[in-house]
Order: C-alpha cells, then structure tokens, then sequence
C-alpha cells in the first residue's frame, strides 16, 4: 500500500488477479512453450518472493514468505537482468505469432519492473510498508472460505516464518526488517522521498483493524501453534505503527502527486498509454456530453415520482430512499439482479453465460478495509479445486454496507453488470473453463483490459434496463469519466479533494464516504489505475469498429464471445488475430 518496492508491484497485480494455467486440456505447442517458461520465470521470483508463486498456484511456497533487505534487492536486478537476456534470445529464436506476442508481453513487463526499481533509487524514494495489511493480505490469498485444508494449515508456517528471528543468523522478523529498510533508505537516501502524508494516516487509522483481521484469520487455519507468534506480532506492529507516527510521519509530503516520472509509469502499469494532459481535455468533453442525457432521464424520473426537483443529485438521493441495509437483503438483492441480467444476456444473446452460478459473499471488517468498494476476487487457475470468481461487498462493524450508493434497486443491477455478468465474473470464469496461456492471464494482466471489459459489459445491457437502471447506469458511466480527468488533476496539481468532492457528491449524487475514497484512490490507493476504466471501454469500441469496417457488421455474441478468448491480452494485441473475428462479420454469411 506504501511502498513502490519490486515485490509490492508483484503483490498488487496478485491481489487483483491469482492466475496461471491449468494444464488439463491439451494445448497447441506455442501454449506449452510458452507455459514452461512462465512457469520457469515464476519459480525465479518465487525464490525471493515466495509469496508469488503461491499466489499464482504453486502451492510448495504456501508456507514460506518473503525476507526483505538489501541481499533480496540485489537478487532481485539480478534476475531482472537475466531474464531480460533470455527473453529477448528467446525472441531472436521463435517465429510462431503467438509466441512471439507472449514473450514480447512478458519481456515489456519485465523491463518496466526494472525501470521502475531504477527510477526509485533516481528518485531516493524511502519505503513506508503498511506492515499489518500486508501480513492480513497474505495469509487471506491462503485462508478464505474458499481454500482448501492444506492452505489453511500452510497460512500458519508463512505466519511463524514471518515472526521468527534470530540474533545468530541475523534473521529479523517481517515486521523488524520492515522497520529495517526504512531506516536503510533514510540513511542512503539523506534527501529522500517520502509517501504522501493521507496515506501513511490512512495506514495508521485502519492498522488495529488488520491486526485483529490477521488474528481472525489463524483462528480459522485449523492449528494452535500460532498464538504466542500472534502475541508477538500485535506489539511488533504497536511499535512498528509507533514509530512510523512519530518519526516518519512528520516526513512525508504534504501533496499527493507523485514524481511525474513514477505517475507516468504508473499509468504505462495499469496499460494507458496516453498523456495526462490528453486524457484531462478528453475526459472532460465525454462527461460534458453525457452529462445532458443524466439530466434527461433526471427530469423523466422527477416528473414519474413528482418530485420538488429534478436536479440529478436530488433524483440519486430520492431513489436512495429505496435503500436495503441489512446484509442478507443485500444480498438477496445483488442475487436478484444477476438472475434478472442472466435472462437479458440469454434472451439477447449477448454473451455465451459460464457453466456454474454468480458467487457473491459480504466481506469481513478487515477485508473490506483493505478493499473498500465492492469487487471482484478472481480464482486460481492452476490446482484449481473448483474455486471460483467471488463478487465481494464490503461491510462495517455496524452489520450494514459502509455506504448507501450501491445498495437499492436501480443501482445493484448496474454493479452487478459490472462485478458479476456480463463483467468481470463472466471474463475470469471464461478463463476457468478455457484457459489461456499462463502469460495472457497473469502477466498480461492490467486494469484497462480488464475493468475496460466491465465498463463494455455495462453498455451491453444498458438498453434492457428500466428507467431508474438506465439512470444508475448513466451515473457509473459518468463516474468512470470523472475518474479519466480527475485522477490525472490530482496527480498533477490540478485538482484537489474539493474538486472531486464537488464533481462526485454535488453533481453526481455520490455520497461523501465514497467521494472521499474516490480522492483517496487517486492521491494514494492507487494513482492512475482510476483512468483503466474508461480508456479500456474505448478501446474496445475502437477494436469494435475497425472490424465493421473491415468485415461488416458484428454479431454481438461471436464478437464477446471471441474477444474473451483471448484471455487478457493487451486490446492492441488482439489486433493481430483480426482474422478470429472474421467469422463474426456480416459480410461472411453473404454469398458472393
């Protein structure tokens, strides 16, 4: 969460995304070249952080566990460096189109963790880790009610790893060596960089909650050996915390913009190859624009219900009246929109629906402090023991959803689109039930090919909604919008939490507990990936295009259906197999 370190690139994208391959069906032989050197390639990194490869399915790392420091650093760009020799011989050497795009995928990722390590050290940036929600993250990839046994058992080895030290070896706790390497970089780096200041008081705020979040969790592992290490670990943390609140916090910055050279690589990351400026003066115009038809559909709902107003914002909070606060209403109501969205895509033909049903959980306290918006946990793809995509509402010690935005009617059948199907549930189930190769489903991973599909999922069954759906759907529209401009304001000293509030709350209806984690996303949770959105759904109306024009007019479902198929891969990418989509053209049933 606080620092920008190699493995916390690694450890992100394995929150967002637990992929690798399943093996069980045969593959043509550019899928199993490519395979075992992912696998390869995993099983490097997975030696220094083992983390990885556990997360990715190989389940001898479940019970071990990172050691950072500086011998890890050096390991690490060594690595980096040879693997970016191999690839690139590897490119020399392969004349197969597939291959060569999964190599070039993985090689450019490659070379951008390198490059985002060099710019780090360019820019003396000091690490502040958010030790408690790293050590609640990483047991939860291992224990959740999805998990089989053995995980759960192996979670409380990684737990003792992490808590054991030892004077004679030099071994420190995770925790210690957290500490460590601070203290290292403050030392290297006498006029360092420090993280934004709302963030590290964001750490400190929600720290308690991790704590008492990683206790819940051993509790379930199954074992009893885990409680004086446990002991251990809340007054590590209770100094750790200490510390960082009286000597690092007066240290950090005051604005959240980061250096323009990791904002810019930030972006290149989640996959927006845009400049800031551009996506700014475009993001703007698209809100404009779409913004008359919020007010049109405003002004049908105020006159339907005869309201005093027809202000959108009035509107949003009328139809929030309508509002289910008890979880299990909740959830009855989210299961209720995806039977209903299941029968617009069957009835439609929009998309080819997955084998098994939607699943949709309320998240724990610590869970959803970590992810505090509704979303989606995608499964594992190698020793996949039917584990599947689960759409995940956060929840509050008080027993209700923390917020009223996503909780009544019109409005849970849009995020339902989005969260579960036709989005983000339908494209990883997909890659359940037909694998893509291992690089194409993890390490071609990034936010505009994935939340860009459930932004167009969204517009998929825009036309079939009612009046109040069509006017929630408009407002998400509207809101991955905003975050097209105002992330990039943020960032650059163009905006700042009044301008976001001002956007969200006042013109949009957003409540001020979302508007604030909006600002919080893009000043410090995760700068640049808020512009995935909106940047992903148009390159998919431009992939969309193009094969009109060269082919007709294209059959919805052949072209969803076709587009899954390639897994993750970067939309510009796709662009070299037009010829899979021919099939889906006007043109080829017409008889010449």
């Amino acid at each position: 969460m606080l620092s920008w370190t190699p493995f916390f690139g690694m450890a992100l994208s394995i929150l967002l995304l637990l992929f690798s391959c399943s093996g069980q069906s045969i593959k043509p032989l550019w899928m199993e070249r490519s395979d075992k050197l992912a696998e390869e390639f995993t099983r490097d990194y997975a030696e220094i952080y083992p983390e990885l490869g556990s997360s990715l399915g190989y389940r001898d790392y479940d019970s071990k566990g990172q050691n950072p420091g500086p011998e890890a650093e050096k390991q690490y760009k060594k690595l980096t460096k040879k693997w970016i020799s191999k690839l690139e011989k590897s490119l020399n050497e392969t004349e197969d189109k597939n291959l060569i795009v999964d190599l070039k995928i993985l090689l450019k990722n490659t070379k951008q963790d390198l490059n985002k390590t060099m710019i780090e050290e360019e820019l003396g940036l000091i690490p502040v880790y958010s030790a408690s929600q790293r050590v609640y993250g990483s047991l939860f990839q291992l224990i959740n009610d999805q998990s089989p046994q053995s995980r759960k058992l192996a979670a409380v080895d990684r737990f003792l790893f992490y808590m054991k030290s030892d004077s004679k070896t030099g071994k420190k706790s995770l925790i210690q060596s957290f500490r460590s390497e601070i203290e290292r970089h403050q030392k290297l780096y006498k006029k360092g960089t420090y993280p934004f200041r709302g963030e590290v008081e964001k750490y400190l705020s929600d720290s308690p909650f991790y704590v008492k979040g990683v206790g819940e969790l051993l509790a379930q592992s199954g074992r009893e050996d885990w409680h004086k290490a446990f002991r251990d670990f809340k007054a590590e943390v209770e100094l750790y915390d200490g510390h960082i609140r009286n000597k690092i916090l007066p240290l950090t910055r005051k604005s959240p913009m980061l250096p323009r050279k990791l904002y810019a690589l930030a972006l290149k990351a989640i996959g927006v190859d845009a400049d800031p400026l551009t996506l700014i003066k475009l993001g703007k115009s698209e809100y404009k624009t779409l913004y008359k038809e919020y007010r049109k559909l405003a002004q049908k709902i105020a006159d339907k219900n005869k309201l005093k107003s027809s202000d959108p914002a009035y509107v949003v909070n009328f139809l929030k009246t309508r509002q289910v606060t008890r979880l299990k209403e909740v959830e009855k109501l989210y299961h209720d929109a995806a039977h209903k969205l299941e029968k617009i895509i069957e009835e439609n033909k929009l998309v080819t629906l997955p084998k098994t049903p939607l699943k949709i959980r309320m998240a724990s306290d610590a869970e959803s402090k970590a992810s505090p918006v509704p979303h989606l946990n995608p499964p594992p793809l190698i020793n996949n023991q039917g584990i599947r995509p689960e759409f995940v509402v956060p929840t509050s010690s008080t027993g209700q959803v923390p917020f009223n935005d996503f909780s009544y009617e019109s409005t849970a059948t849009i995020l339902t689109a989005h969260e579960g199907r036709p989005g983000h549930d339908l494209q990883f189930t997909r890659m359940v039930e037909n694998p893509p190769s291992i690089i194409r489903a993890r390490y071609a991973m990034n936010s505009v090919n994935v939340e860009g599909w459930a932004l167009y999922a969204e517009d998929l069954v825009y036309p079939y909604l009612n009046l109040e759906e069509k006017f929630a759907g408009i407002q998400m529209r509207l809101w991955r919008q905003a975050r097209y401009f105002l992330d990039p304001m943020v960032q650059l000293g163009k905006g700042d939490l009044s301008n976001v509030m001002n956007i969200f709350n006042k013109e949009l209806g957003v409540s001020q507990t979302m508007a604030t984690l909006e600002y919080q996303r893009y000043a410090f949770r995760s700068p640049g990936q808020a512009t995935a959105y909106f940047h992903g759904y148009l390159n998919i109306l431009s992939i969309k295009e193009e094969l009109t024009e060269a082919y007709g007019k294209m059959d919805t479902q052949c072209f969803n259906d076709t587009l899954l198929s390639f897994g993750l891969l970067p939309h510009r990418d796709i662009m070299l197999f037009k010829e899979n989509f021919k099939k889906c053209g006007l043109k080829s049933s017409v008889n010449p």
